[in-house]
């Protein structure tokens, strides 16, 4: 007979940064499930860019009003991708920090 996968209680939303799409994982207590890729064709290009935080927030904040307290952000060393994803989220969504 099979086993049930165990999954657990949803406990923080991961958001993995790369240079050219973004990954939203639900992580809960005993396992990870992927949520969305979000694709990103010009870093360099800052209307796309703000873009492409607005649709970060859009896939998170259903995941938020369902009670995840917990973002985690992830990216490749020596890039400053979550450091600029946190200056968004601190100028146009103070509700996130609060």
């Amino acid at each position: 007979m099979l086993k049930k996968k165990k999954r657990g209680y949803p406990n923080a939303v991961l958001i993995g940064l790369g240079e050219n799409q973004t990954t939203i994982w639900r992580i809960y207590s005993e396992s990870g499930k992927f949520e969305k890729n979000i694709d990103l064709s010009d870093r360099r290009d800052s209307k796309q860019l703000y873009n492409h935080y607005e649709m970060i927030v859009n896939n998170i904040r259903p995941l938020i009003k369902t009670g995840i307290r917990s973002i985690i952000i992830v990216n490749p060393s020596k890039t400053k991708y979550s450091t600029q994803l946190i200056d968004h989220f601190k100028k146009r969504h103070r509700w996130l920090f609060e």
